[in-house]
């Protein structure tokens, strides 16, 4: 591997972190909603981070929800999708 390789792996490792830690900043202060729920389009509104990119980060790590929270809904065009379900 180039060391250029190793350098961009890095930075793109760098960046996801900073992603994971934002969306996880944005799920604490998220307003919950329907009795347990979290809204993509809250956490877009938080975050500025692109819902498609909130999507994907939240499918491919782990995050703590607030006790009141059971699950983060994909709100977009009127469809009511579960993308991440609190663990138990």
């Amino acid at each position: 591997m180039a060391e250029r390789d190793k350098i961009d792996e890095s930075n793109n490792e760098d960046n996801n972190e900073r992603y994971i830690k934002a969306i996880q900043s944005s799920i604490n202060t998220a307003p919950i909603r329907n009795n347990s729920k979290i809204f993509i389009s809250d956490l877009w509104v938080i975050s500025s981070i692109p819902e498609n990119m909130i999507i994907s980060f939240l499918k491919a790590a782990e995050y703590d929800l607030p006790d009141e929270v059971n699950e983060i809904i994909d709100d977009s065009k009127k469809k009511d999708n579960v993308i991440y379900r609190k663990k138990k």
